[in-house]
């Protein structure tokens, strides 16, 4: 008598040891996916720190040389003279002479 009022007693415990086990599974599950997020986060903060590291060693490229300046009207050269599309030369537009070409 004494061994079947144990073995109710230890029936009576289980689905409250069952209760338990879940909780810890689900604790460790959590924490598992805790981690796993932890995880995905430091290689993503690790990923965007190495893409800044890059972008920071790249070297500046100086492109002042590929800049076509634009020329002043006193900056010309006075002994440049254009050439009109009929092949004859034209005077440059800074001298203010009244002087026109002859066309055959």
């Amino acid at each position: 008598e004494k061994i079947k009022r144990e073995l109710t007693q230890l029936e009576s415990l289980l689905p409250e040891m069952r209760v338990k086990i879940e909780d810890s599974n689900d604790q460790m599950n959590n924490e598992k996916e805790g981690l796993q997020r932890q995880e995905s986060e430091r290689m993503a903060e690790e990923a965007i720190a190495a893409k800044n590291k890059e972008i920071k060693e790249k070297p500046i490229t100086n492109i002042s040389h590929l800049i076509k300046r634009k020329r002043e009207n006193g900056d010309s050269d006075p002994n440049s003279k254009k050439v009109c599309s009929n092949g004859h030369n034209v005077q440059n537009s800074d001298n203010t002479s009244d002087q026109t070409l002859a066309t055959n």
